[in-house]
């Protein structure tokens, strides 16, 4: 019991430095008084309404981009694709880009993306 403990402490740790890390991001893109607090505020307002939120089934396929580099120990690929199933009748088709989630939208990231979405959107014969 003691080591698993330990192992969701350090879990936990890791998803309070990234939500610190992304909240430094994000204060750095807005300015003025008062930014830090208003982000906070909208943080807390989404903790709270997005467990609330039922949204319907969507009836088509997902193409899935999945940051795998220095994912969360409680959020392992595998979890990640398993999490957007539920979401669709379609099937759920998953991506992995070598990069941490922040890098994401990254130019190198998304010219990985773009050439998946390019060759999705090609015509077919």
């Amino acid at each position: 019991m003691g080591k698993k403990a330990r192992g969701d402490g350090r879990a936990q740790e890791a998803v309070d430095k990234l939500k610190e890390q992304q909240m430094e991001l994000a204060a750095g893109l807005v300015r003025g008084d008062g930014a830090r607090a208003r982000l906070e505020e909208v943080m807390r307002n989404l903790a709270e309404v997005g467990p609330r939120h039922d949204a319907p089934s969507f009836a088509g396929d997902i193409l899935l981009f999945i940051a795998s580099r220095d994912r969360p120990p409680h959020m392992p690929v595998d979890w990640a694709i398993a999490s957007w199933q539920p979401l669709t009748s379609g099937t759920v088709e998953p991506h992995e880009i070598p990069v941490d989630h922040n890098q994401m939208m990254q130019p190198a990231s998304l010219a990985q993306i773009g050439a998946i979405v390019a060759e999705k959107l090609r015509p077919r014969p």
